[in-house]
Parts: C-alpha cells; sequence; structure tokens
C-alpha cells in the first residue's frame, strides 16, 4: 500500500467572484514581447474569478486591448529524496472551436521557486510544462527546461497527446525519487491517470540541471495568453473568441507526495 501525504489543495470552493489572494499570486503586466503576446495580464474579475466551484481564467478584448489572466501560487512544494510526487490539476480548455482560437494560449505548468526567492533567470530556474496547447489544437505537449537542455517541445512527437477539448481532464506532473542513482530518478506526464511521456535523470546527463526540475522547490502557474509563437505561433484576429469560448476553468488542483509507511 502506498501512503500519501497531501502538501497543498485548492477547490475554489468559496462563493462566487474574486479569487483568494492569500493563496494566489494575480499578475499585472504587460505582454512579453518575446513569446508574441498581445494581451494584459490583469487582476480583474471579467479575467479570472470563480464561478460555481471553478476558476475561470477568460480573455477579454475591449477598445483594440486584449486582457487575460496569469496565476502564481504563493506555496512551492518539491519531491522529498526517496519519495514520489504528484502535482494534478483538473481543467477544460476553451471551447470555441478552433476557427475561433487563433492566438489563444493557455497552459498549467510550474517554475522553479528560486526565480522568487533568489533571483535565478529563466530558464536556469527550471520549468515543466504539464498542459501546454494553442490555437484550439486537439493535442497538449510535454516540455521541461533546465538551463540550456530542453526535452519534450512540439518538435517531439512522443511528446505531444490527443485530448477531448469538450471535456474536463486531469493533467498530471509525476517525479519519481524512488530510486538511489539519480540518474535513474524520472518525471512523467500522466492524462486521466494513464502516462503518456516521461524523462529520466539519465537523458537529462547532468546532476545539477537534473536537480533544478526535480528536487528544488517549484511553484504552480496557471494562464491564457493572447497571441504566441507556440509551434509556429498565431495571433488574435476578429474571430478569436473571448470569455470561455478562448479561457480555461480548473475544478482542481493538488501536490502531494508519497510517505513512509507508519
Amino acid at each position: 500500500m502506498t501512503f500519501w501525504k497531501t502538501v497543498w489543495k485548492e477547490e475554489f470552493n468559496g462563493p462566487d467572484g474574486p479569487l483568494d489572494h492569500s493563496k494566489w499570486n494575480i499578475i499585472v503586466a504587460g505582454p512579453n514581447s518575446g513569446n508574441d503576446e498581445k494581451q494584459h495580464y490583469t487582476d480583474h474579475t471579467d479575467n479570472v474569478s470563480i464561478k460555481d466551484n471553478k476558476l475561470e481564467i477568460k480573455p477579454q478584448h475591449h477598445g483594440g486591448r486584449w486582457t487575460s489572466a496569469r496565476l502564481e501560487s504563493k506555496a512551492a512544494f518539491h519531491c522529498p529524496d526517496r519519495e514520489t510526487f504528484e502535482l494534478k490539476g483538473v481543467l477544460k480548455s476553451g471551447t470555441a472551436p478552433p476557427d475561433k482560437q487563433s492566438g489563444i494560449w493557455p497552459a498549467f505548468w510550474v517554475l522553479g521557486d528560486s526565480s522568487r526567492t533568489h533571483g535565478v533567470e529563466w530558464p536556469e530556474c527550471g520549468e515543466i510544462d504539464i498542459f501546454e496547447t494553442a490555437r484550439g489544437l486537439k493535442w497538449s505537449c510535454a516540455t521541461a527546461y533546465s538551463s540550456n537542455v530542453v526535452k519534450g517541445g512540439t518538435g517531439t512527437e512522443s511528446a505531444k497527446v490527443n485530448y477531448d477539448r469538450d471535456d474536463f481532464h486531469t493533467w498530471s506532473l509525476v517525479i519519481d525519487r524512488v530510486p538511489t542513482r539519480w540518474q535513474d530518478e524520472k518525471i512523467s506526464w500522466e492524462l486521466d491517470g494513464k502516462a503518456w511521456f516521461h524523462i529520466t535523470g539519465d537523458e537529462i546527463g547532468d546532476e545539477k540541471l537534473w536537480a533544478n526540475i526535480a528536487h528544488k522547490d517549484i511553484f504552480v502557474v496557471l494562464d491564457v495568453a493572447v497571441g504566441s509563437n507556440f509551434d509556429g505561433g498565431t495571433q488574435p484576429n476578429g474571430e478569436t473568441a473571448t470569455g470561455l469560448g478562448g479561457g480555461m476553468q480548473v475544478k482542481s488542483l493538488e501536490a502531494r507526495h508519497t510517505i513512509p509507511p507508519p
């Protein structure tokens, strides 16, 4: 029998309205032009709110200006040595047809907490993309970054998985530090409890770079960008959907790790 300890959980079960700021940093910032983004991230309830026990991130377009939301968990967590860690989110991407999602770029991912606590820049801090898609594609892509090493990504067919955009799905990151050698440790991506891609320490080939993504504290990021360089990139147009048509809904998030049996 496996024993698990939940270290962080968010079920968005408060009243309809603003998100709980005690758990989340709601980013207010202009577009990241390096990614060909056009949106301004805001903390307005038009862009991010709780409704019917779900988080809603909703891109909007007013007066020629795109707005959306990016959230970062205040909590950070890691996989203890000789244990297994899981971070999972139950979410649904935009419901509009692909021809109405040009430029839409939703993601559920993690960044190394050293970027906040010690000013370590990306990609040295580490990043793992758990769910990432764009423009209404029928697939998500798994990617891991640690300094100059990138694994997965849109150029790796095995790092893509098809999913039904009309339904909620559970997207999970699993870090396995049970092996005694770091080279044998593994990071896996799961969709609805089924693993579909993984990388090992041996594939990264450097213990420090592996530790950046597999050993150190990470925090959750949820966002919907508008305008992207993902898989060739697209930009919003006059047909791009606003609201939940181009947005994202999240039912729950949980971080947990195994513990020794009592």
